[in-house]
């Protein structure tokens, strides 16, 4: 069984692997994406201050989550390997339950760094760009 890594994929069946699959890796592992879970809007807006700060040139985009107790931030191009994103997203308040997870998927050559659109019959709110 062949095995190739992708971005932040390990693929068991390297035959499996396509343009479409590079180019969604690479733009996933080249992003840094937060959940922020039961925070006030106040407090989301002072953390995406200081993101727009940090990162002044990078595109960063929120959203209300799909349980619309907290939501969900991408700030685009700030990283280019897997342990940095892991880096950036403990330092800015992600999900810590959610890196654990994603740790264990990237170990598995499963996809992670994903963002849910939706949570039961919820649905997460329309993506802004600061």
């Amino acid at each position: 069984m062949n095995s190739v890594d992708v971005g932040c994929l390990r693929w068991i069946n390297a035959e499996h692997v396509n343009y479409v699959h590079i180019v969604v890796l690479v733009v996933r592992l080249m992003r840094s994406s937060l959940d922020w879970d039961k925070i006030s809007v106040g407090e989301c807006m002072a953390r995406l201050g200081l993101l727009k700060r940090i990162f002044p040139e990078k595109r960063i985009e929120y959203r209300r989550s799909p349980s619309w107790n907290g939501y969900h931030v991408v700030v685009y191009d700030a990283c280019d390997t897997w342990k940095k994103s892991i880096e950036y997203r403990k330092k800015f308040w992600d999900d810590p339950m959610r890196i654990q997870i994603d740790e264990e998927r990237h170990k598995s050559g499963i996809c992670a760094n994903v963002l849910c659109d939706t949570k039961g019959t919820q649905f997460a709110g329309r993506w802004i760009r600061i």
